[in-house]
């Protein structure tokens, strides 16, 4: 499956494009921001503006604050790409319908 998928340094521009001026939401935000920026280093391209904190918003953190489920609660999918982030937005968009 990933033998086909583009290089980081092809995904990159675009990612860096598309979340120029926008929060980037996370469900682990610290994980994944070290994740991006470990593969960005590695191809000796600069993070830009994702090397900012305030760029990144964890919804774990939100989740914990909106239930009280504590840091670290798993997000409930079956920790796939497309499956985590459908059920990313599917808490996101519990949490902006208002209190649980």
């Amino acid at each position: 499956m990933l033998e086909s998928a583009p290089s980081w340094s092809e995904v990159l521009p675009t990612l860096l494009d598309v979340t120029r001026f926008r929060t980037v939401i996370a469900y682990n935000a610290p994980f994944d921001a070290g994740v991006i920026a470990r593969h960005t280093r590695a191809t000796g391209r600069l993070l830009e503006h994702l090397a900012e904190a305030g760029q990144w918003a964890c919804l774990m953190e939100r989740r914990a604050a909106w239930d009280g489920s504590g840091q670290g609660t798993r997000l409930g999918a079956a920790h796939r790409a497309l499956g985590d982030c459908r059920a990313a937005l599917e808490l996101l968009e519990l949490i902006a319908a208002g209190p649980a």
